[in-house]
């Protein structure tokens, strides 16, 4: 029994002692002054150091002009010319200091600079955990580290993991782009913004990206954004995801995808979009549609692909939309494999078996031009196997315009007049009374010219040895009725729904910059 007592009595000797230890190793320990003196404050004792304080604790060693050092409590106050040193890499400065040799917190004020071998903190208002490491300060600072400065009203910096967060009024300025927003938060061993809440990321060659969140790779100039906006120039291009390769100018746009031009009044929506900004060009794709304020209307285009090709110069300015292009407009739809549209002059160019419906009217050739002004169709240029039907109302009859080339004039967007140029033919089917056959009018001659009223043709001129033969109708046969490669293709007259539906063909993936040979509009301009 008594080798029991004596060991539970060395037990609590132990006990007793090691919080005695620990309080003692824990201690701040004055190292160093030109003068002391003892005070007593509100009944708490202390000790005023005067010249060259120094003190140390644990790892840390502090200096101060002068000092207030309270042993009962471990705690201290420094002011005037104060530094902290933990370690061989934290470095603090400041006027005014608060230490806790108990918790280990030093709460620095005015003037403080914090410093280590990642990054430097510059602030009024610093709190710093010894322990933990962690930096926060509060009332405005600034992170600098090698390239990149970042301020904020209140941060937070972690110096084990070098992760830093920043709230209220962040901005972060890097030698490519200044990033402002809510909240920010910047992983320096990876180079990483990270951000939540609207942010706006403004590069340096005048292009402006706003985003709700993402990341923003400084050290490769790369950022993957979720519900965000591109700026540049007239044109804002979004989308539900935007990756963006600064040092490539190639960004790539997921879901939702729209473009928007208010100068030209143009939106373009789709699923995918990509991005060259060296060369202004965007590429839409994905049930591609393009809207567009015409004749106190909308105009819808879709295509497979549909490419916006900005410049400062408008005569290089473009519209490009190629395979499975359809178009509807409330008095014009039409079709074709590939389009053009030039802002600068208002020409749209259309390619590839196109056609074109315009208030009973199908027109066809080749190829196609229409000219635009003032939000209306002015005319028409028909190049190579051109072929215009019209229909009759009355005499529910196709009359035929065939020829060359043509010339389609236009008044308030109705077909006014057409030439035609070359290998001229027509059937036109005569009323009388205007709503009884009278008979079928064939002409052949070199060139012709065909006046409309009310979209119908009204009357015919020709040119260089006509030969004209009226049938009557018991004379008509049906295979004389009409020209040779006559089509009546009503049926793939595209309509509204199916336009802006747009077209679900996706193109091969590809970072491949759209070019003159992939675009046979540009080649055949």
């Amino acid at each position: 029994m008594k080798v029991l007592r004596y060991i539970l009595i060395f037990l609590f000797c132990i006990g007793a002692i090691q919080p005695a230890l620990a309080q003692k190793k824990y201690k701040i320990r004055i190292q160093n002054a030109d003068s002391l003196k003892n005070g007593d404050r509100n009944g708490e004792k202390y000790t005023k150091l005067f010249g060259n304080a120094h003190f140390i604790h644990e790892n840390t060693i502090i200096y101060c002009d002068t000092a207030y050092s309270f042993d009962k409590t471990n705690t201290m106050e420094a002011i005037g010319h104060v530094k902290i040193l933990q370690g061989d890499s934290i470095t603090i400065i400041g006027k005014k200091l608060f230490y806790d040799g108990n918790t280990r917190l030093a709460q620095f004020r005015d003037d403080v600079v914090y410093r280590d071998d990642s990054i430097t903190i510059y602030t009024d208002f610093l709190d710093y955990d010894m322990a933990g490491k962690q930096a926060y300060y509060f009332n405005g600072g600034k992170i600098v580290d090698n390239e990149n400065v970042l301020i904020s009203d209140k941060g937070y910096y972690d110096t084990r993991t070098k992760f830093a967060s920043f709230k209220d009024n962040a901005e972060l300025t890097t030698p490519q782009a200044v990033i402002t927003g809510d909240t920010l938060q910047y992983d320096l061993n990876a180079d990483i913004a990270y951000f939540k809440g609207p942010t706006k990321i403004a590069k340096k060659d005048g292009t402006v990206l706003n985003a709700y969140k993402g990341k923003y790779i400084t050290r490769i100039e790369k950022s993957e954004i979720e519900k965000g906006v591109i700026e540049s120039g007239d044109q804002e291009l979004e989308g539900d995801v935007l990756d963006f390769d600064d040092l490539k100018k190639f960004y790539t746009s997921t879901g939702n995808v729209k473009l928007t031009s208010e100068k030209d009044r143009v939106i373009i929506l789709g699923d995918f979009g990509k991005y060259w900004a060296q060369d202004s060009i965007i590429k839409i794709y994905g049930n591609a549609v393009m809207k567009k304020a015409f004749n106190g209307d909308t105009l819808y285009l879709s295509a497979d692909t549909l490419v916006s090709i900005d410049n400062p110069d408008p005569t290089k300015k473009r519209l490009l939309a190629y395979n499975n292009v359809k178009l509807y407009h409330l008095e014009m739809q039409g079709k074709a494999d590939s389009l053009a549209y030039h802002q600068a002059d208002s020409i749209i160019y259309f390619y590839d078996d196109p056609i074109i419906w315009n208030d009973g009217s199908q027109i066809v050739a080749d190829s196609i031009n229409m000219i635009i002004k003032n939000d209306q169709i002015d005319r028409m240029n028909l190049t190579q196997n051109s072929f215009v039907i019209s229909l009759d109302s009355l005499l529910i009859r196709h009359n035929q315009i065939k020829g060359r080339d043509m010339i389609a004039y236009f008044r308030e967007n109705e077909i006014n007049k057409v030439d035609v140029f070359g290998n001229a033919e027509s059937i036109y089917f005569v009323a009388e009374n205007d709503s009884i056959l009278f008979g079928m009018n064939k002409i052949l001659c070199s060139d012709m010219s065909i006046l409309f009223k009310n979209g119908e043709v009204n009357s015919i001129n020709t040119y260089v040895n006509p030969d004209a033969t009226l049938f009557p109708p018991h004379e008509m046969k049906e295979p004389d009725t009409r020209l040779k490669g006559y089509r009546w293709r009503e049926d793939e007259k595209p309509t509204k729904e199916e336009v802006i539906n747009g077209s679900s063909n996706i193109e091969p993936e590809t970072d491949q910059k759209p070019t003159a040979q992939k675009s046979i509009i540009i080649r055949k301009e």
